[in-house]
């Protein structure tokens, strides 16, 4: 072209190149997806990338809160058995109230006695709804000093021009802004009508202490110091009662997330699969009797060995999860679901510095299935092909799918292509 310099580019596939690609099969696939992006499928694999690591960080994000539930459900179960049987507590409580009207002889009628106990119930019931509401004002508190947007969005934003980025950055932060004062407000709104409930409360709790004969039934149990004791212990047991109410009830909604969170994590998970399903006919391509034929592709080596890293091998269970080999999704996401229970419930014997959350998000939050590509030439598929004939189709299809237009130098062809 009358040009002369020293930067001109010039393909050079030395010997034995193209049977080195035609028996490694990684190699292979990488040089096909490569292939791939320069044919304009580029925009499709971004996309799939960029899904699987929306789908990564939002099992991240599951398993902590997760393993954060699992403490918080551990440190309630603890409280609950520093607090006693709940049954027996009732039991007591039972047992003092039988004393008590054992030993009141105090100069009330049976009316006032009723009218004392109604009124006794209301202020105790009152008082517990106040407990519960003050607990919740403490916890509302906190969420209002977190965003409901917690996601980061820098990673998106990433590949931008700046001009770009600068415009989508402002509008996020607007609409994050937004969302937070929205929030706020939602919350101190919330906290506003539990103020004026508890107020309510308050005025049940002083129209019973002011009535009449409560004031009256009350000063004849002061005077009674027996019979005050009583009064005292049945007012502790009764509290103790309460508070095991509400950490049962706090279990009981942790256990239900826990199973809400476990189900998350694992539908996600699985959709690491389904997204490698709904990419592949997207990357189908071809070129003179050569074709491209993708297909979903299980990292057994790489799933094996994160396993084989970080469980202790002595354990039968261990040896059994390592053995695990992968048939289809659905008898995968069976099999890990297996594992994160016994993850959840700390039953496996880990290695170094792992620790069941750890080891929940290594195996959890990454994807073992990615892209593998099977070439067929004329009807032939490629792993029923010879040697010979492998290299041959590897060299077509690294002249006829590539757009270079540079000359190529092979180095003895004739060492890697049959007849």
């Amino acid at each position: 072209d009358g040009e002369i310099n020293n930067d001109r580019e010039i393909e050079f596939f030395r010997q034995g190149y193209m049977y080195e690609l035609a028996t490694d099969a990684e190699r292979l696939s990488k040089l096909v997806q490569d292939i791939l992006r320069i044919k304009g499928k580029d925009s499709h694999l971004n996309a799939y990338e960029a899904k699987k690591a929306e789908i990564r960080k939002a099992i991240s994000a599951h398993i902590n809160d997760l393993f954060q539930v699992l403490t918080e459900i551990q440190r309630r179960q603890i409280l609950l058995l520093e607090k006693g049987d709940r049954k027996g507590v009732e039991e007591e409580i039972a047992k003092l109230n039988r004393k008590l009207m054992e030993l009141d002889k105090l100069q009330l009628s049976e009316d006032e006695r009723k009218i004392y106990e109604e009124h006794r119930g209301i202020i105790e019931h009152s008082n517990g709804v106040k407990n519960e509401l003050l607990r919740d004002i403490q916890k509302l508190e906190r969420l209002k000093e977190i965003s409901p947007i917690k996601l980061d969005f820098d990673y998106e934003f990433a590949t931008l021009s700046n001009n770009s980025k600068g415009d989508v950055t402002s509008l996020f932060n607007r609409l994050k802004q937004e969302a937070d004062k929205s929030w706020s407000d939602g919350i101190e709104n919330a906290i506003s009508k539990i103020t004026h409930r508890i107020a309510s409360e308050d005025k049940n709790i002083t129209a019973s202490q002011i009535d009449s004969v409560y004031i009256k039934a009350s000063e004849a149990y002061k005077n009674s110091a027996q019979l005050n004791e009583l009064q005292d212990r049945i007012k502790e047991q009764k509290a103790n009662l309460s508070q095991i109410e509400v950490l049962s009830r706090d279990v009981k909604e942790f256990l239900d997330y826990k199973t809400s969170l476990r189900t998350k994590i694992l539908e996600l998970h699985s959709q690491y699969f389904s997204v490698t399903q709904e990419l592949i006919p997207n990357l189908s391509d071809g070129k003179d009797g050569l074709d491209i034929i993708a297909m979903p592709l299980f990292y057994e080596a790489h799933y094996g060995s994160v396993l084989e890293n970080s469980l202790n091998m002595q354990s039968a269970s261990s040896k059994q999860i390592v053995d695990f080999r992968e048939l289809d999704n659905t008898q995968f996401i069976v099999h890990i679901a297996h594992v994160l229970d016994l993850l959840i419930n700390n039953q496996l014997t880990l290695k170094g510095s792992y620790t069941p959350q750890s080891l929940a998000l290594t195996l959890l939050a990454e994807s073992y299935y990615g892209l593998s590509y099977d070439l067929v030439y004329e009807g032939d598929n490629f792993n029923h092909m010879s040697d010979g004939k492998k290299a041959f189709v590897v060299l077509k299809l690294l002249l006829d799918f590539s757009e270079k237009n540079c000359p190529i130098l092979i180095d003895q062809p004739e060492d890697d292509l049959d007849n």
